[in-house]
C-alpha cells in the first residue's frame, strides 16, 4: 500500500485494509487521495517557478559581473605585459619543473634566445654554465625565501658568458599552482668598468707596468712566505742613466714615450715569471722568484746592454742612454720590504758611482756610500742649523659654501743663495739620511711660531705634510703635545695630511698616531690618495677629516674616461665616510669646472691661489 494511501485511510480513521471497505467510502477516499496529490503538484509547480525565477537573476547577475570584470581584468593584464616588456632587467616565470612559463622580451634580447626556443627542458640547464651552482628550485618552493646571486654567468645564445646578478623568487597563483620568477641585470658594464679601476689602484697609468704599491706589496709577500723555503730570489732596482737630457731637450711628451719605450724592452729581456714595476720617475724594480744569484747577474746583464744598444729617436734627435743596477739576493738576511729596497737601491747608486751603465751586487756598506745623496744631505743638515727653512701658505678652498674654518697647506721651502729650493730637490736625500722627521718637527714649530704671534692670530686651521719617518714614529704626538702647550695654541688650529702610500704600507701606525691627533683636537687627511686608494673599512678606521686625491688622477677629468671613473669612485666612498674631499693641483679654469660639476668640497691649485710667503 502506498505510503500516502495509507497515511490518508489513518487521517479518516478508517481501517487500512482497502478490501473490508464499501464502494462509497472508497470513492471518497479516492476523492481526497488526488485532492491531495493536487495540492502537493501545485506547491512543487509554484517552487520550481521560485527557482526558476531565482536561477534566471543569479544567470543576471554573473553575465554582469562578467561584463564588469573582464574589462577590468584585461586592462590590468595589458598593464603587466606593458612593465614586463619596459624593463631593462630580464626576467623568467618559471614553473615548478623549471620550465619556462613566459619570458620578457629583455630577457630574450640580454640572451638571444626566444621563450619558444627556451621551452621544453629546463631553464637552469640550459643558461647556467655547468660549473655554476645550480639552484634547488625544489627546495625553495617547499621552504620559501629566495636565492640571490650578484657574481653569476648565464649562457647566451652564442655560447658567450654574460655576467649577471639574479634573483629567483617563489610564488603560488591563484590556482595554487607554485613558481618562481627569476629576474636578472646585464652587469658587464660594471664589472668592466670594477675591473679597469682595480687594475689602475695597482698599475702604472703610463706604462702599464705595476706600481711601487704593488710592488711592495709582492715583494712583502715574498719575504713573508715561509713555504717558499730555501729557493732562491733576487730583486733588481733600475735607475736610467741620461734620462733628464731627454726630459730636458725634448719636453716631458718626449720623455713619457721613451718610459713606455723602455717598459716595453725591460720585459723582453725578463722571463715570464719575474714581475717588473715602474717604481716611479725613470726607476724600475724587477722581482725575480725561484732565481739564484748567478742566473740574476745575467738577467741584469742583458738588461744593460739592451739599453745600451738602444736609441731613442725624438724627431730629429737622436738620444743614447744607460741603466745601473743594483741586485740584491733575497737570502733570509732580509726580511722587512723596506730594507729590502734600501738594500737594492744603495746598490744602484753604488753601480752609478762606477761608472753607470753597469751591474753591482749589494754587498755590506753599500748603505753607507757617499752616492749623491751625501751633498744633498749636507744642504739640509745646514738649513736646518742655520734656520733657513722657509714656509709658504696656499688656501684651500671651498667650492661650495664658505667653510666656518678657513684652511691652508703649509709649505716647505729651503733658502739657499736667495732661491727656495722646492721640497722635490732636497726630501728623497732628507728622507733617506734620516731627517725626515726632524723636517717635520721643524715645519711644526715654526707654525706653531706663527700662530702664536707677534700681532692677532691668523685665522684658520694650517695643514701640515708629514713623511713616511713621522708617520713611523711612536713619540710624534706626545711631541704635538707639548708643543701645543708650550705654544699655547689649540689642536683644532691644525691638520696633518698622512702620505696615503706610506700609510698603507704602515696602516697600523697610521692608524694609532690619526687616533692620538684627534685627541689632541687636530684635523687629520690622507694625502695624494690615487693609485693606492685604501679599502672602506681601512679608511673608516682612520675617522678622515679630508681626502685629499692626487693631483695627477684630478687632471684626468679633462680626457681620461678611466681617471675620471676612478675619482667617482673615490668621491662615492668619500661621501659614504662623510669626509670632505680635496682636489689637488688644479691649475686651469676647465679643470676647476669640473672638479665643481664632480662635487668636490673643496680644491686646491694655482687657478685658485699661488702659493705666498706666510709673513
Amino acid at each position: 500500500m502506498h505510503p500516502h494511501l495509507r497515511e490518508e485511510l489513518a487521517r479518516l480513521g478508517l481501517p487500512a485494509r482497502p478490501s473490508t471497505l464499501s464502494g462509497a467510502t472508497l470513492d471518497r477516499l479516492l476523492a481526497a487521495f488526488e485532492a491531495r496529490c493536487a495540492a502537493h503538484d501545485e506547491e512543487r509547480r509554484s517552487l520550481e517557478a521560485s527557482l526558476g525565477v531565482l536561477y534566471a537573476e543569479l544567470a543576471r547577475l554573473g553575465d554582469g559581473l562578467r561584463q564588469a570584470s573582464e574589462p577590468r581584468l584585461a586592462a590590468e593584464r595589458r598593464l603587466l605585459l606593458t612593465v614586463l616588456n619596459a624593463i631593462a632587467d630580464g626576467l623568467f616565470v618559471l614553473g615548478a619543473d623549471g620550465h619556462v612559463r613566459l619570458a620578457n622580451p629583455a630577457a630574450e634580447r640580454l640572451l638571444g634566445w626566444s621563450a619558444a626556443e627556451l621551452a621544453g627542458t629546463p631553464l637552469f640547464a640550459r643558461l647556467l654554465p655547468a660549473e655554476a651552482t645550480v639552484p634547488d628550485l625544489a627546495a625553495l618552493l617547499a621552504g620559501g625565501g629566495c636565492v640571490q646571486d650578484d657574481e653569476a654567468l648565464l649562457l647566451t645564445r652564442e655560447g658567450e658568458h654574460l655576467p649577471v646578478a639574479y634573483m629567483l623568487i617563489p610564488f603560488v597563483d591563484e590556482t595554487g599552482t607554485p613558481g618562481a620568477v627569476w629576474v636578472f641585470r646585464d652587469v658587464s658594464a660594471q664589472r668592466a668598468l670594477t675591473a679597469a679601476l682595480s687594475h689602475r689602484a695597482s698599475h702604472d697609468p703610463l706604462t702599464g707596468l705595476i706600481n711601487r704599491t704593488e710592488f711592495e706589496a709582492r715583494l712583502g709577500r715574498l719575504l713573508g712566505d715561509r713555504r717558499g723555503g730555501q729557493r732562491p730570489h733576487a730583486l733588481f732596482y733600475l735607475d736610467l742613466d741620461r734620462f733628464k737630457p731627454v726630459n730636458d731637450g725634448a719636453g716631458h711628451v718626449a720623455g713619457d714615450a721613451l718610459l713606455r719605450q723602455l717598459a716595453l724592452l725591460f720585459g723582453r729581456q725578463l722571463r715570464t715569471s719575474d714581475t717588473l714595476a715602474r717604481l716611479g720617475g725613470d726607476e724600475f724594480g724587477v722581482l725575480l722568484e725561484g732565481c739564484p744569484l748567478p742566473q740574476a747577474l745575467r738577467i741584469a746583464e742583458k738588461l744593460v746592454a739592451a739599453v745600451t744598444a738602444f736609441r731613442f729617436h725624438w724627431g730629429t734627435q737622436v738620444f743614447e742612454l744607460g741603466v745601473s743596477v743594483g741586485v740584491v739576493a733575497l737570502d733570509g738576511s732580509c726580511s722587512e720590504v723596506t730594507h729590502a729596497l734600501a738594500r737594492a737601491d744603495a746598490a744602484c747608486y753604488a753601480a752609478k758611482d762606477a761608472g753607470r751603465g753597469r751591474v753591482h751586487v749589494f754587498v755590506p756598506g753599500d748603505e753607507s756610500r757617499d752616492d749623491g745623496y751625501a751633498g744633498w744631505l749636507e744642504r739640509v743638515q745646514h738649513a736646518l742649523a742655520e734656520g733657513r727653512l722657509q714656509l709658504l701658505v696656499q688656501a684651500i678652498v671651498p667650492l661650495a659654501a664658505p667653510a666656518a674654518t678657513p684652511l691652508h697647506e703649509v709649505l716647505l721651502r729651503i733658502e739657499e743663495h736667495g732661491a727656495l729650493l722646492p721640497p722635490g730637490a732636497f726630501l728623497p736625500a732628507a728622507g733617506r739620511g734620516g731627517l725626515g722627521a726632524e723636517l717635520d718637527r721643524a715645519v711644526l714649530r715654526r707654525t706653531l711660531a706663527r700662530l702664536r704671534g707677534p700681532g692677532p692670530a691668523p685665522a684658520g686651521r694650517y695643514a701640515l705634510n708629514l713623511g713616511a719617518a713621522t708617520l713611523c714614529d711612536p713619540g710624534f704626538a706626545a711631541f704635538v703635545g707639548a708643543e701645543l702647550a708650550a705654544a699655547g695654541v689649540d689642536g683644532t688650529r691644525l691638520c696633518f695630511e698622512l702620505p696615503a702610500a706610506d700609510a698603507l704600507n704602515h696602516w697600523d701606525r697610521a692608524c694609532a698616531l690619526a687616533d692620538a691627533l684627534h685627541a689632541l683636537g687636530c684635523a687629520v687627511a690622507l694625502d695624494d690618495v690615487g693609485g693606492g686608494l685604501p679599502s672602506p673599512v681601512q679608511l673608516a678606521a682612520l675617522r678622515l677629516d679630508f681626502l685629499k686625491i692626487d693631483g695627477p688622477l684630478v687632471r684626468g677629468l679633462v680626457g681620461d674616461p678611466l681617471d675620471a671613473a676612478m675619482v667617482g669612485a673615490i668621491l662615492q666612498l668619500a661621501d659614504a665616510l662623510g669626509v670632505a674631499t680635496v682636489a689637488e693641483q688644479v691649475e686651469t679654469a676647465e679643470l676647476l669646472a669640473r672638479v665643481r660639476a664632480r662635487g668636490f668640497t673643496l680644491a686646491q691649485g694655482h687657478v685658485l691661489e699661488v702659493p705666498r710667503a706666510w709673513a
